[in-house]
């Protein structure tokens, strides 16, 4: 929008007294149209619910594959429950979630994040969180997959069943805490930040 202001100005504006009057209205014009346009469409956008949930019915072995792209997640273990998985997705994510689950012999294949382009704070002041919370079942083997590019990632493995597990973060903080006992492979690879 500035570029095509200064466009204007240069062509129209700066050639005489009608042309300035004229640059600045239509300056104006491009720049309240540019207001208007961008209110419309963020109050068009209509926002997934946000709960995601998955019955276990006779899954035997999980794979999850969790991309949120920016934000806070926190992944731990659901209890009591015939869920295979339940997740808090933030409302800003909007129509950009991304979710998926693939199930063939008991084996299922989860897949949930943000694809395409990211509405980030608005520009009049809009400051959404972007907290993720995953449950995942304690009932059954799990294999996680988590890419974070930038933010905080917390995994409370202390029940889950966990076989392997995978963090990719671009910049931010990675908490992990390990069961007590038992054997699970846990790999992090973090850009900057602190694990």
């Amino acid at each position: 929008v500035l570029l095509i202001a200064w466009g204007l100005d240069l062509l129209i504006g700066r050639r005489s007294m009608l042309g300035a009057v004229v640059s600045l209205v239509l300056i104006a014009g491009v720049i309240s149209g540019s207001v208007v346009l961008l209110n419309r469409m963020d109050s068009a956008r209509l926002p997934l619910a946000e709960t995601v949930a998955e019955p276990l019915e006779d899954v035997t072995f999980a794979s999850f594959t969790l991309d949120p792209a920016i934000g806070n997640m926190q992944i731990s273990s659901l209890s009591d429950s015939t869920q295979l998985f339940e997740a808090q997705i933030p409302s800003r994510a909007e129509r950009w979630t991304d979710y998926s689950i693939t199930t063939t012999s008991g084996r299922a294949a989860v897949q949930l994040g943000l694809r395409g382009s990211i509405s980030f704070p608005g520009i009049w002041g809009a400051n959404p969180d972007w907290d993720w919370d995953v449950l995942l079942t304690d009932k059954i083997p799990l294999q996680l997959d988590v890419n974070m590019g930038v933010g905080r990632v917390e995994l409370d493995l202390t029940d889950l069943l966990l076989e392997e597990v995978q963090v990719d973060l671009g910049v931010g903080e990675a908490v992990v805490r390990m069961p007590q006992q038992g054997r699970v492979s846990v790999e992090v690879d973090s850009g900057i930040g602190q694990t």
